[in-house]
């Protein structure tokens, strides 16, 4: 399939275009034009003869400056849809009728304020041996109420955790020693809670050097999977890993995520795999979902601040 038929282009640019804030001022069409032929000759000059991955790093780096630039966001952002056309129509020959469109995957995103998946977490020091421990957790997240997550390990309950929004307090509960512990959250736990979101990772994971692996199915639906190896796109301030993989893939049809997979070791030697999957998006959460249950009998821990 190519992407130099107008439709199409014209079909991609509409999927994109709604990121952009909506009562942004248009600039005059002679400034866009510009724009686009500037864009254009600076792209293929340094692209000519690179590879796809030398291609996405010359670009990037270009839309960061003129995002920092004085232009309105509706300039700013006819820039980077020009980049990314223009990158689609140079590998159009490796996409096909059926693959997603990344700016509608976000612009869905973006419309969705309560939803709920399972995260499951493996660890072990051997590699060879398989992984050796694990926990299952489920997580109900809403914009307006917070996140609450029930774990398991080994089939029997292990932690609730609540992170109430407009309370601004964490609360954390072990059924098993019968004690939890509650404090206060900070601007700075709010803000990486937020930047958890699904439309903020997938965003990440485009603004990065990613690598596209095609289609395949995961149980019975059809998927387009792209792997990224910067830890930074699952969160800005990661700490320090090696060895880091994510893999997300997105169902083909609906253009919404289904599975994300992250690989990395930690200290060189606990060896870490972690599967989000089972999003069911839009889901009914009400503040009731959000009020924790701490029996009479539960003692307060000593981490405490309240």
């Amino acid at each position: 399939m190519s992407f130099n038929d107008d439709k199409k282009r014209d079909k991609l640019l509409s999927s994109l275009l709604p990121v952009v804030e909506k009562d942004a001022a248009k600039p005059e069409e002679e400034f866009l034009d510009e724009l686009q032929e500037k864009s254009t000759s600076e792209f293929l000059a340094s692209s000519a003869n690179d590879t796809k991955k030398s291609q996405i790093k010359t670009t990037f780096p270009v839309w960061r400056i003129i995002m920092k630039s004085n232009i309105t966001k509706f300039a700013a952002a006819a820039v980077i849809i020009v980049g990314v056309v223009l990158v689609i129509n140079h590998l159009g020959t490796q996409i096909d009728s059926s693959s997603v469109a990344w700016g509608e995957v976000i612009r869905k995103l973006e419309d969705i304020h309560k939803y709920s998946f399972r995260k499951i977490r493996l660890e072990t020091t051997d590699p060879q041996k398989g992984y050796e421990s694990g926990t299952e957790t489920k997580v109900y997240y809403s914009d307006e109420y917070g996140e609450w997550t029930e774990s398991f390990r080994n089939g029997h309950i292990h932690t609730r955790t609540y992170a109430l929004l407009k309370e601004r307090v964490f609360i954390g509960i072990v059924p098993l020693a019968k004690i939890y512990d509650r404090h206060s959250l900070s601007d700075a736990e709010i803000r990486e809670l937020e930047q958890m979101m699904p439309s903020q990772v997938v965003m990440r994971f485009l603004g990065a050097d990613y690598k596209a692996l095609g289609s395949e199915l995961i149980d019975g639906v059809k998927v387009e999977k792209v792997e990224v190896h910067d830890p930074k796109i699952l969160n800005p301030n990661a700490p320090p890993i090696e060895d880091f993989v994510a893999r997300l893939a997105v169902d083909v049809e609906t253009e919404l995520p289904v599975s994300l997979e992250l690989e990395f070791v930690i200290d060189g030697k606990i060896y870490t795999k972690m599967i989000f999957d089972q999003f069911q998006w839009n889901i009914k959460l009400d503040a009731s979902d959000f009020e924790p249950d701490i029996p009479d009998d539960y003692t307060k821990g000593e981490f405490s601040d309240g």
